[in-house]
Formats: C-alpha cells, sequence, structure tokens
C-alpha cells in the first residue's frame, strides 16, 4: 500500500515538487538558524571568553588582534583542503555547480561550510552570512533531489529552493529569498521555476520568525522623499554606488590572486596571515569587524560623522578582501551592503549640508545606498530593491531605492561584464548564461542529436567519385577518414564547388587535396549549447563527433538541423511546445 502511494505521489510531479520544496524549506531554515546559532556561539567563545583571557594575560588592546589570527588557523585547514565546499563567498560555487555539474552539490557541503564559515565570521572576519546560508540550502536541495535520483530542470529548482529559503530565514526576508533564488542564481522567472521556489522560501521564513521572531533585521526611522528635486541627488548617488561597487569587486579579485600567487606560504596558514591585517585594521576601526550591522545600522540613524564614514567605504572593502583573498570563508552580500551604507551616508551627509531644505536626513542615503552597491555589484536590481524594504521594514523611500538602484545596475552593466559573482566563474573558464533557451540546449548532451548513420570517403577517393557519392547522399558535408578510421578532414560542398566542374580534374583530384585539417570538434557527452558556440566560432553548420578519449575515432556528425530537432523534441517532452 505504501509503495503505491508513493508512486502515486511520483506520477503527479506537480504536487511532488510542492510537497519537496516546503521540505526543503523547512530544512533550510533549521540550517539557517542552526548556522546562526554556531556564529553566536563562536563569537561568545571568542570575544566574551578567550579576549578577556588573552587582555588579563598582559596583551591589554592588542589581544583583538589575536583573535582573527586564531580564526584564520581555524579555518585555514578546512578552506585548504575542501576548497570547493568551504573557502570563498559561497553564490558561485552553486552557480557552478548549477551550469556544470547539473546541480549536483555534495551534502558534505552543509557541514564543512557552516563550521568554515561560522569560524570566520565569528571571530571577526570581515564576510557576511549570506553567501554560505546560500550553499548550505543550496546543499541541502541538490541533496535532496539526489535522494530521489533527479536531474535536469526539477534539480535545480531544487537547489534553487535551498538557496532561496536560506536566504529568507538568514534575514527574515521571505520575497527577497524568492527573488535572489531566481534573479541571481537561476535566471529563470518561469512559473514551473517560481512556484516551488515562492513555497520554499516562505516555509523558511516561518521556521526562523519561530525561533527568531519576526523583526526586521535593522530598525531605522521612517525616513521620505522630501522634494522631488532630491531625486537628482538620487540619480547621482545611482552613478556613484556603481563606482563604488567597481572597486569593491576588483579589489576582491586582486587580494584573491595577490595571496594565491605572491605570498609563499601554505595554503593553510594564509587565513591566519589573512587575520593578522584584519586584526591590525580592527584594532583602529573594529566597525569592520563580522557583518557590520551595528554600524550600518548608526549610518541609517545618521549617527555617524561624515570623516569616519567616508574612511570606512575604503576599509571595508580593504579588509573583506583581505578576508576572503587569504582564504577566508564567509559572503559578500553583508559587506557590500555595509559599503554602501557609508558610501550613501558620506554622500548624504554633505548634499543635506548643502541642500537641507529639499533633502533628506543623512540616514536616508545611506539606506538607499546599502541596496544600490550590491545591485550594481551582483548585477540584481530587483534582489536589492526588495531585501532593502524587508530588512529595514521601510517602504517611504521607496522610490528613491528603485532609482538607485536600477542607476546603478544600469552603470554597473556598462563599465563591466561580469558580476561580483559571475567573475569568479568566468576566471575559471565558467560562463554563465541565462534564459530558458540556453537553459535547455544546456542540458541536451549531443549524444541524443547527433546522426550516427552517415558516408565518409577515404582522403585517396577522387573527384569523380566525390561528385557521385554527392549525387547519391546528397550529405552536406563529408568526413575524411582513413582505412584505419581515423578522421583526417572535412569536405563540404563549398570546398568541391571551384573544381567539379573544371574538365580534367576528375581523377587527378583527391579528396586529401581538398580537405579542411583545421578540425572543430565536438563529443557526445558536450552540450548541444557549446556545440552550436563552437560552429558560430568556426562558421560552419556542421561538427565531426569524436570520442572524448580518442579525439581521432569518429563517431558521427552533428548537424544544425539535427540541433533544432533535439530542441524540439525536448520542447513538447517539457510540455513548453
Amino acid at each position: 500500500m505504501r509503495v503505491g502511494i508513493l508512486e502515486e505521489l511520483k506520477a503527479q510531479e506537480g504536487f511532488l515538487m510542492v510537497l519537496v520544496a516546503v521540505a526543503i524549506g523547512i530544512l533550510a531554515g533549521y540550517g539557517a538558524v542552526g548556522f546562526r546559532k554556531l556564529i553566536d556561539l563562536v563569537r561568545s567563545g571568542a570575544f566574551q571568553n578567550l579576549l578577556p583571557f588573552l587582555a588579563q594575560g598582559g596583551l591589554h588592546g592588542y589581544a583583538l588582534i589575536l583573535i582573527p589570527v586564531l580564526g584564520g588557523l581555524a579555518v585555514g585547514p578546512i578552506t585548504a583542503f575542501f576548497p570547493q565546499e568551504a573557502k570563498g563567498h559561497g553564490v558561485p560555487e552553486v552557480m557552478e555547480a548549477i551550469v556544470a555539474r547539473r546541480g549536483v552539490i555534495r551534502p558534505r557541503t552543509v557541514v564543512l561550510r557552516a563550521l568554515a564559515s561560522a569560524l570566520s565570521i565569528g571571530s571577526g572576519g570581515s564576510v557576511g552570512r549570506e553567501g554560505p546560508i546560500v550553499q548550505i540550502g543550496s546543499a541541502i536541495g541538490s541533496s535532496v533531489g539526489q535522494i530521489w535520483r533527479l536531474t535536469g530542470n526539477p534539480m535545480k529548482v531544487l537547489v534553487g529552493c535551498g538557496a532561496a529559503g536560506g536566504i529568507a530565514a538568514t534575514f527574515n526576508a521571505p520575497i527577497a529569498g524568492f527573488l535572489f533564488a531566481n534573479e541571481v542564481i537561476l535566471g529563470d522567472f518561469s512559473l514551473a521555476t517560481v512556484s516551488p521556489i515562492i513555497l520554499s522560501s516562505v516555509a523558511a521564513t516561518v521556521v526562523s520568525r519561530h525561533y527568531l521572531g519576526a523583526y526586521p533585521a535593522f530598525m531605522v526611522p521612517q525616513y521620505e522623499l522630501v522634494s522631488p528635486v532630491e531625486l537628482i541627488f538620487y540619480a547621482i548617488l545611482g552613478v556613484l554606488v556603481s563606482l563604488v561597487a567597481l572597486l569593491y569587486v576588483r579589489s576582491l579579485y586582486w587580494a584573491e590572486d595577490f595571496f594565491e600567487e605572491r605570498v609563499p606560504i601554505p595554503p593553510y596558514l594564509k587565513p591566519a596571515l589573512g587575520g593578522l591585517i584584519l586584526g591590525v585594521i580592527a584594532y583602529h576601526f573594529p566597525q569592520i569587524m563580522g557583518n557590520g550591522y551595528p554600524p550600518m545600522e548608526r549610518a541609517m540613524r545618521g549617527e555617524m560623522a561624515l570623516g569616519l564614514m567616508s574612511m570606512l567605504v575604503l576599509i571595508k572593502v580593504v579588509a573583506t578582501s583581505v578576508t576572503i583573498g587569504s582564504g577566508g570563508s564567509g559572503g559578500v552580500f553583508a559587506p557590500a551592503l555595509f559599503v554602501g551604507a557609508m558610501a550613501g551616508g558620506s554622500f548624504g551627509t554633505l548634499v543635506h549640508n548643502l541642500f537641507p531644505a529639499v533633502t533628506a536626513p543623512e540616514g536616508s542615503y545611506a539606506l538607499v545606498g546599502m541596496g544600490g552597491v550590491f545591485a550594481a555589484a551582483a548585477f540584481a536590481p530587483l534582489t536589492s530593491i526588495l531585501i532593502l524594504f524587508e530588512l529595514t521594514n521601510n517602504y517611504t523611500v521607496i522610490l528613491p531605492i528603485m532609482i538607485v538602484c536600477v542607476i546603478g545596475y544600469v552603470h554597473g552593466r556598462w563599465i563591466r561584464k561580469y558580476s561580483i559573482y559571475t567573475l569568479k566563474l568566468h576566471r575559471k573558464g565558467v560562463e554563465v548564461v541565462r534564459g530558458p533557451d540556453v537553459n535547455i540546449m544546456k542540458e541536451i548532451p549531443v549524444a541524443a542529436a547527433m546522426d550516427k548513420h552517415f558516408f565518409s570517403v577515404t582522403p585517396d577517393t577522387p573527384l569523380v567519385k566525390l561528385a557521385s557519392v554527392i549525387h547519391k547522399t546528397g550529405q552536406s558535408f563529408y568526413p575524411v577518414v582513413t582505412r584505419k578510421g581515423e578522421l583526417v578532414g572535412i569536405i563540404t560542398y563549398h570546398d568541391l564547388e571551384p573544381t567539379l566542374f573544371v574538365d580534367g580534374l576528375e581523377h587527378l583530384v583527391l579528396a586529401h587535396d581538398m580537405a579542411s585539417r583545421d578540425l572543430v570538434t565536438t563529443t557526445p557527452e558536450g552540450s548541444l549549447y557549446d556545440a552550436v558556440k563552437k560552429m558560430d566560432r568556426k562558421g560552419v553548420r556542421q561538427l565531426p563527433v569524436v570520442d572524448s578519449k580518442n579525439p581521432k575515432k569518429l563517431l558521427g556528425i552533428l548537424t544544425r538541423k539535427d540541433v533544432v530537432a533535439a530542441y524540439n523534441r525536448e520542447m513538447v517532452k517539457r510540455g513548453l511546445s
């Protein structure tokens, strides 16, 4: 009876996806709550127990420098030996799993990422918790998908459900969780994707509110748009935050390259060196430690001086770059909010002092600047707009928020090609291209479309016989294969055309004389998307399909007609055509 019920549920794919999405949301919610508790435990042990102990040992104020160093020593072995699961910001790793590994994330990622990031954040590392919880939630969703042996789009949806649940639970922001998963992680707003992710986000939020309360992350005044003239200043701020985001992104990856290429110590010791640098900075500017929520709230309340906020923009960028670049573990979202708050607060102080009658207090600009930097850094304007509303419960400045986030995003896309997340993948040779058609093409292997029944010719085939073969088969191109079965070239009708109608060449010109040896091939395991890109780069309409282990062994041919046919079959199978 039980087996029959399960089989019936499996047959009802939509209903099953709803149940699984809710389950993943609940698990991601508990993962987020547990992760926050683990961070609090590490922070309490580091700053309430270890710091006083070190201070009593005669170190006094310098004890603060040692806390990030000890945290780096603890994190180093984890990120050095398990970099895919524990090192860096977390979000690019999830995107890579979706693009390159069909959504498969190892279950051990949940434990390794939680431990490494809790140690980094809890010991004062200048990183946030959103990247780790996205990877933790996504690993939970992927693990559930692996248990059910799902592949293709359903697997990716479950990964998105986990990501949305993690963000929603961690920030008490269900709308932002849903948007982050669709806009940043999946880049897909189709109904089949949206519905499960919304349910997962809601379920995770219910769990987090039960344990952590239903309070917004920041308690700030209800600012308003003072005058329509003020929108001009917000537009200028949009361009400014885009430039700050550019500095932030470039600094992060410069630091990664510097520590990887120019610091000649073992990888497991580099986070400790980063912790030492961070500790020295924090000795003078303790505001940059951890996610920086208290200083951000002060900036949004208008309680910070212009000089301090201006310095903290650059200092926070350096601190986060050092933490991530040296091998620490944590997200780049909260630091982006911090940098945006300080940049916006600095700009707001200046314009409010110059034009007090038509501008809101500087705290309003700090609030809006938070979302602007993230929108420009992550190319995620929708997520930025909605998450500011949910983090602050402040709707009265929605127009400035929309202007700054959209202008920051548009200007950011204009001055650079990759976001803070996709740049990491680009540097590894992984390209993220959005759109449902692209996603479908990436999921179809060449083996599903290639033609195994084709005509080939040997290198010594004369022109007269080639002409006869063309007349009989109508094939558009012919692989040139030796009698040992090795592919040595390709002949197209375009190659033959100049000689076909020249008298006297019928027996003199052979296949190897006309064959193109500049071969571009594909393999059965490759995707149709990659194959079409190769066709476009080469300017051809077909590719030989060769064995991945023996590139000279011809297995079939792939034409654009085959690609279109396979694509149409998949669209019909998914009910999209």
